[in-house]
């Protein structure tokens, strides 16, 4: 049987006359692509949005039958089916709401959800299709899926690393642990042997005070006996040539003994700690000043010492230990000095130190051995006509450590010798670890 066209006038494909007059407003304003069909799948009508989607016009899609833009996805694997999606008017086919591709101009594919609406006239029967795109759905759906896969990602990635991070703390706390316990066995171990030196130590002090002391009380005897011999002779009678200048070598010898007892007992004192320091101000030009005069007394004619300090300088510190250092400093300068010695002692100041030198113009000491001269009963090469013990720098060295000082030595052969000290304005008790 032939059917005719329906008569009513609206934008169609084809130029045929089609009663839809029920679906005018749909075509106007709906924002879904629609197509109209026969029972035949033969496109008959469409909108601008019907167009968009498939990338044809009006007049392309009149040539075009529905399964050329319409096809089932298979459910295993997401291909399209090869088999009619379409017929009229078996409408099983089309599922309501049902998820199909949408085939465009150029080939490309994209979802596109479906809803139906079938109707008929006198002549014919007829399908609008309503065309939803779900392109943008599924590149969320997409972007949802490798959002969440990245998030699983991570979340393996966080919990490998806080595996890794507890096993390295573990094994961090066990290495520290052991560490700990080493350093604790070490610490004991230099306790026991620090206090085994301290006893060492204490035992060899008692020793050399004992032993000086014992020296001193005899020395005193044999030096004032010497004193008397040479002053009133033997038996009333003067003594000879010969005898005089025997005494004058067994005073020498005497004084010699008697200044390395005084030594020991110095370094008994130091090493076995001298308590707490009386720390006092002392003003360092009245000081040197009182010891140049006292010097002066004992020095000949042709040796002078020359204080070049004009204003007054203070430190915090133990007036005996500053006095037997600086007696010390320049009790050197005099004996290894010439004749005609010349001792100059100069001082300067900044915010924090006082500086003060001993210089002469005597024999020098080589080079290679300053660094020596501190170390307990080293003499210079150059040194040994003149008697000494050796303990002269040490013992200034020790001293100026306890006032929290220095002490530097430049010499130069023939030429002479400068000791410098460097006294710190302001005295800040230390630890013996700390010195």
């Amino acid at each position: 049987m032939k059917t005719s066209e329906p008569q009513t006038k609206v934008k169609f494909i084809q130029d045929k006359d089609v009663n839809l007059t029920s679906v005018r407003e749909v075509f106007n304003n709906t924002l879904e692509g629609i197509l109209i069909a026969d029972y035949k799948g033969k496109l008959y009508g469409c909108n601008k949005t019907a167009e968009q989607m498939f990338g044809y016009s009006a007049k392309e899609l009149g040539r075009l039958h529905i399964q050329q833009l319409i096809a089932k996805y298979l459910k295993q694997d997401g291909h399209l089916r090869n088999d009619k999606l379409f017929i009229l008017p078996d409408i099983k086919n089309i599922e309501h709401n049902s998820r199909f591709a949408g085939i465009r101009k150029n080939g490309s594919t994209f979802s596109i959800s479906i809803r139906i609406k079938n109707f008929s006239t006198k002549q014919s029967i007829y399908t609008i299709l309503f065309l939803e795109s779900l392109e943008k759905i599924d590149f969320k759906s997409r972007e949802l899926v490798e959002k969440n896969s990245e998030i699983q990602q991570l979340k393996e990635d966080l919990k490998t690393l806080r595996i890794t991070a507890e096993k390295q703390c573990k094994r961090r706390t066990i290495m520290l642990e052991e560490t700990i316990d080493a350093l604790m066995s070490t610490r004991n171990q230099l306790k026991v042997s620090l206090e085994k030196e301290q006893v060492e130590r204490d035992r060899k002090t008692k020793f050399a005070y004992m032993l000086s002391h014992e020296f001193k009380t005899p020395l005193t005897g044999i030096l004032t006996s010497l004193s008397l011999l040479e002053k009133y002779g033997s038996n009333g009678h003067t003594l000879s040539k010969e005898q005089n200048q025997c005494v004058i070598r067994a005073k020498r010898s005497a004084n010699h003994l008697a200044a390395l007892t005084d030594d020991m007992l110095t370094m008994a004192g130091m090493n076995g700690g001298n308590g707490s320091l009386k720390i006092e101000k002392i003003s360092l030009k009245s000081l040197i000043q009182e010891l140049i005069d006292w010097w002066s007394l004992q020095l000949s004619v042709e040796k002078s010492i020359h204080c070049y300090i004009h204003k007054k300088m203070y430190v915090e510190a133990n007036e005996d230990l500053v006095i037997q250092i600086l007696n010390n400093l320049i009790n050197n300068a005099v004996k290894y000095s010439g004749p005609e010695a010349s001792i100059s002692i100069n001082g300067e100041e900044d915010e924090s130190w006082c500086v003060i030198t001993v210089e002469d113009n005597g024999r020098g000491i080589p080079q290679e051995e300053l660094e020596k001269l501190t170390d307990g009963f080293f003499r210079a090469s150059n040194a040994t006509d003149v008697n000494g013990s050796g303990l002269g720098l040490y013992i200034v060295n020790q001293y100026l450590q306890f006032l929290n000082g220095k002490l530097e030595l430049d010499s130069k052969l023939d030429e002479g010798t400068r000791a410098t000290i460097r006294l710190p304005k302001k005295y800040e008790e230390k630890s013996v670890i700390d010195r």
